[in-house]
């Protein structure tokens, strides 16, 4: 039987104490995001933040992930990376482009409300143009972020909570410290939907899989547009503090979101329906 939480030690302390065992080496790496924002010239932040960035993200979760093995923790349940099938990834892919163009508005607008340091609002993208830049761009918020975070917070956390918590608890929880992570309060929200919506994609596949896969297309979707296809549209690929991005676009983000969420609940079903018959 999976046992998430560390041998010879109640459930309630290990519980409590995962959260903590994960962000204590995660905290320290995250902190060596200000020390580039410190050290670096300020014409040259962004620039080395783009590739430094991702690659910091991967290191504190391997980081956390080395740390809880070390105290006892089991990592992954069995069957964390069954095969899924590939019809799937069809309104997944559709579910990742829309959520990321609504939340792209939602940070628009709290943008607008709240004026905080310039760090928080620079767009790194737009610094690094070249064709070896979106390589270094892609490879870090597109596959080793990915694969890092979701090992992290879908294969230990979210499964550790509901060893010893309800579902709604338990992804609530995991999309909270999800919102964390990022340490940037100014784009707390979309961090905090996006994980909502990669626990129950779980919940509901019990793979990692398709969670990688949404977060990999979720990141990589402005980059592409941006330093791949040179497209440039106020509010989604240029961000600024008082952008906003076109109203059709916003609506077609909307579109993409509900024939996504009706594909995969109708997916579901059908799922449920022929393992039933089984």
């Amino acid at each position: 039987r999976y046992r998430p939480c560390r041998k010879n030690s109640s459930p309630l302390r290990s519980a409590s104490a995962l959260p903590c065992w994960s962000f204590s080496p995660c905290s320290c790496c995250r902190l060596s995001r200000l020390a580039f924002i410190a050290l670096a010239p300020a014409e040259n932040s962004p620039l080395i933040l783009n590739d430094a960035n991702g690659f910091l993200y991967a290191f504190s979760v391997a980081a956390a992930l080395l740390f809880l093995r070390k105290k006892g923790f089991v990592l992954f349940a069995k069957g964390s990376f069954s095969p899924v099938n590939v019809l799937y990834f069809i309104p997944l892919f559709a579910l990742a482009c829309g959520l990321c163009i609504l939340l792209s508005e939602s940070d628009n607008f709290i943008r607008a409300l709240f004026s905080g340091p310039d760090i928080f609002y620079e767009d790194p993208l737009l610094h690094k143009p070249t064709f070896a830049g979106m390589l270094v761009t892609c490879a870090s918020f597109g596959i080793v972020t990915p694969v890092m975070m979701e090992l992290l917070f879908r294969g230990v956390m979210l499964q550790n909570f509901l060893q010893r918590h309800t579902r709604t608890e338990s992804v609530i929880s995991c999309a909270f410290l999800f919102a964390a992570f990022y340490a940037n309060p100014y784009q707390c929200l979309t961090p905090f939907i996006v994980g909502i919506f990669l626990c129950i994609l779980y919940l509901q596949t019990k793979s990692l899989i398709p969670c990688i896969v949404f977060h990999s297309v979720f990141n990589l979707l402005p980059i592409v547009l941006l330093q791949g296809m040179n497209v440039r549209i106020d509010g989604f690929t240029v961000t600024g503090k008082s952008l906003h991005q076109p109203l059709a676009l916003t609506a077609a983000g909307g579109v993409l979101v509900f024939f996504a969420l009706c594909g995969l609940y109708f997916y579901g079903r059908i799922h449920k329906e022929r393992k039933d018959a089984e």
